[in-house]
């Protein structure tokens, strides 16, 4: 009975992943039903799926965001630019936390 239980258990999943997959299927259905016909933006279910859509968009703009500043604060550093490396460190801990 002990091993019947295990196998039954729900398999734990990562909240970051369960947000990127509902934020990725959003936006596709968001997509599929407003581009054809904008006016069903209005609908409920597009006013449900928007702020999924967006979300997403917003994490990836940080995360490139990021990704892009660590780069030039990198950069900064090897060229002796001390302020400017810790101008864009402290620009890149930020939107990381944003």
């Amino acid at each position: 009975m002990k091993n019947m239980s295990l196998c039954l258990s729900a398999p734990k999943i990562p909240r970051a992943m369960i947000f990127f997959i509902i934020s990725v299927f959003s936006t596709i259905w968001f997509l599929i039903r407003v581009i054809p016909k904008p006016s069903r933006a209005a609908y409920p279910c597009m006013r449900i799926a928007a702020p999924m859509m967006s979300s997403l968009f917003i994490w990836a703009a940080s995360l490139f965001t990021t990704a892009f500043t660590v780069k030039k604060a990198k950069s900064q550093f090897t060229g002796n630019h001390y302020f400017k490396a810790g101008l864009l460190s402290i620009a890149a801990v930020l939107t990381a936390f944003l």
